[in-house]
């Protein structure tokens, strides 16, 4: 197996670390990517600072070879997809947003339950 990688996201909000951050034009792509086996408080963590980074708009994600810095909208898009099958289960939770765009509608909401 490959080795595991750390990847720390944090929400910062000072701009003291903006000069590590790349930024590129609108028609270039940041792609940031991660995948590891975590023990089920790892993942909190990662949510809570995931919360954390959309209340202050600002999420910055560092990997020992990449960052990239998120700015979330006030309107975003999310999904959630789940499946389970021969003894797998897997979640995936979505979230997009156009940082261009403002979108004012609050039509498209749908509600949906989460419980535990």
């Amino acid at each position: 197996m490959g080795e595991m990688q750390e990847v720390t996201a944090q929400s910062i909000g000072s701009d003291t670390a903006d000069d590590k951050i790349r930024r590129r034009n609108m028609s270039d792509m940041d792609i940031f990517n991660h995948e590891s086996i975590q023990d089920s408080q790892s993942i909190r963590q990662y949510f809570n600072t995931l919360i954390e980074g959309i209340e202050k708009g600002r999420i910055i994600f560092t990997s020992e070879k990449d960052n990239l810095m998120l700015t979330p909208a006030e309107m975003i898009r999310f999904s959630i997809k789940t499946n389970k099958k021969s003894g797998k289960s897997k979640l995936t939770i979505k979230l997009a947003w156009n940082d261009s765009i403002v979108e004012n509608s609050r039509e498209k909401c749908k509600a949906i339950q989460i419980a535990s």
